[in-house]
């Protein structure tokens, strides 16, 4: 269903896109009588053939998918140490990996949630993958306390089993979920609550770098990942993807990098 709401809504900001467009060429060349005349039989047209609009929809959609392809590789080129070795990074995986995967997230976002398994399988199935993780907060205070708390469990050495475990949470995430999580995975509450607060200008410094290279790359929603050797300059091959992606996908981007 929302599929279909969304097309629909695409359909629509296309229709009056192409009625705009026609109005703007017609006025200048007709008589007012004449472009009322015209702009009907447009409507008219693009109503009984909704396929024109459904094609025109496609096409926008995909030059704009292109444009972020662009976008996103220029921007990477861009910042690639800040991505793929910036320092204090938030990492799973072989911390020596010759491999690098960056995934920009969201703790209550949905489709990273579902990607948390493949995330895992990918590190047990490649040896000498990294993982970067770069907190991307766009649901609102409880995704930026999750990432808080999660920068603050990486200083007792539990980043990653409390990075999945905030992952595999059901429902929205509170103050009082966060925390429970923590003591459940055996991490000092006090001491995270500690750390979170003595390591507030670091929290925020990694947070505002990580939105500066949102920026960069022009992302638009998480997950969005990208796949690099780990000594990867601005010159190198770069796999990008702005979305989710199924796990074979994945391992195709990493495979493709580590040819690269």
């Amino acid at each position: 269903m929302k599929k279909i709401f969304y097309v629909s809504m695409l359909t629509l900001s296309t229709m009056s896109t192409v009625t705009m467009a026609a109005d703007q060429a017609i006025q200048t060349n007709f008589t007012s009588d004449q472009v009322k005349q015209i702009q009907q039989i447009t409507r008219d047209y693009l109503i009984k053939n909704p396929d024109v609009l459904v094609a025109a929809s496609q096409t926008l959609q995909q030059q704009e998918a292109q444009k972020q392809m662009i976008q996103g590789k220029e921007g990477i080129k861009a910042n690639i140490a800040a991505l793929i070795n910036p320092p204090g990074a938030l990492i799973a995986g072989n911390p020596q990996g010759s491999i690098t995967l960056v995934e920009f997230f969201d703790y209550q976002c949905a489709h990273c949630k579902e990607m948390s398994a493949s995330i895992d399988s990918l590190i047990k199935a490649n040896p000498n993958l990294r993982i970067v993780f770069k907190d991307f907060p766009i649901f609102g205070q409880s995704s930026v306390l999750a990432a808080a708390a999660a920068f603050a469990a990486n200083q007792q050495g539990k980043y990653y089993a409390f990075h999945q475990a905030l992952l595999n949470s059901d429902g929205p995430l509170t103050e009082d979920k966060v925390y429970a999580i923590a003591q459940k995975l055996g991490l000092d509450v006090n001491r995270l609550k500690s750390d979170m607060s003595s390591n507030q200008k670091a929290i925020n410094d990694m947070l505002a770098a990580n939105f500066s290279l949102v920026k960069a790359l022009g992302l638009v929603g998480t997950p969005a990942f990208i796949a690099a050797k780990t000594n990867a300059t601005k010159n190198s091959d770069i796999e990008f993807f702005p979305g989710a992606l199924p796990q074979d996908k994945l391992q195709d981007m990493i495979t493709k990098a580590e040819k690269s």
